[in-house]
This record gives C-alpha cells, sequence and structure tokens, in this order.
C-alpha cells in the first residue's frame, strides 16, 4: 500500500471512530497521532481485529470510565455493563471502518472484541507501525491504536465505487 492510501486508511478510521461516538453523544475532537508511550489509556481497552486477503489489522479504543458511564444507553454503572458497551463501540467502529473500506474493493471479516485493563498497558510489536490518534471530549482524553498490515498492491487511492456504499445501520452477510 502506497503512503497516501495508508493516509486514507487512517483518515477512514477517524472519520469511523467520530461518527460512532458522535451517535452515542460523544462528540470527540481529532487532536492528532500520539505515540502509543504517550497515550493515556483509560481503565479497559477494547480490542478488535480485522483480516482480509489483503489487509488485517486491529483497532484498540480507549474511552474512561467515567465517559462510559454517563453515556451508557440503560445508565448502567456496573463496571462489566460498561466494559461490554466499549466492546461494543470498538465492534461498531470496525464496522464502519469494514463500509468504509468496502467502497474501495477492500473485503474484511471481523473478529470478536476483547477488553482488557488498560491503565499500564505497554505495546510491544513484531511487525507493523502502531498508529494512536489522540481525541478529546471535554476533559477526557480518548485514544484509538490502529496496526495494519497489507498486500503491496492494495490501493485505496482509486475512485470510490458509489454502488458499494452500505448505509450505516444495514446488515450484510457475506
Amino acid at each position: 500500500m502506497h503512503h497516501r492510501d495508508w493516509n486514507r486508511l487512517h483518515n477512514i478510521v477517524v472519520q469511523s471512530v467520530q461518527a460512532v461516538l458522535s451517535d452515542v453523544g460523544i462528540h470527540v475532537s481529532n487532536k492528532g497521532l500520539v505515540t502509543p508511550s504517550e497515550a493515556q489509556w483509560a481503565e479497559t481497552i477494547s480490542i478488535i481485529g480485522f483480516g482480509g486477503p489483503s489487509l488485517k489489522g486491529s483497532i484498540s479504543l480507549s474511552i474512561p470510565h467515567a465517559l462510559l458511564r454517563r453515556f451508557h444507553p440503560t445508565g448502567a454503572e456496573d463496571t462489566s455493563l460498561l466494559v461490554d458497551w466499549q466492546a461494543e463501540l470498538a465492534n461498531l467502529v470496525v464496522g464502519r471502518l469494514k463500509g468504509g473500506l468496502l467502497v474501495y474493493g477492500v473485503e474484511t471479516e471481523v473478529s470478536t472484541p476483547l477488553a482488557i485493563p488498560g491503565t499500564e498497558l505497554r505495546f510491544r510489536r513484531f511487525s507493523g507501525l502502531p498508529i494512536v490518534q489522540h481525541f478529546e471530549f471535554e476533559n477526557s482524553a480518548l485514544h484509538v491504536m490502529f496496526e495494519g498490515l497489507s498486500d503491496t498492491r492494495v490501493a485505496l487511492s482509486e475512485e470510490e465505487d458509489a454502488t458499494a456504499k452500505i448505509p450505516n445501520g444495514d446488515v450484510v452477510l457475506f
């Protein structure tokens, strides 16, 4: 994948995060990139992978529990319910990413999200370069780490295929 295509891919990730969080009332602003060690990881991190013949990777979503509690659709206070909801938000982000990639002819499958404690998280990567986007909402920091590996033939810089667009909220079975 060329540099311009990686930039487009990262823009799709940012747009996916902003759209999903905005849908639940968390209107974040993107403050740019930070290194994984600079990120202030929240109490829990939700991680979800995706993969296909030409692109694979993962999204790690970090949202402070105070925000999850405040914007939980049922007002849940229980930590396990907050963690489940954060995992679902990560799932929705990857779903939007999947739809965003589909218009460029890149098909992916999505794994099941998992959640791990994140306050003292350290990432050690063996291939690929993780990109961490720093978002803010009010006085809270949110972080999304994207890591991907691609076939060198993948190109996102071509014109979008408008017929491949899927309305958000639609279910697509393959």
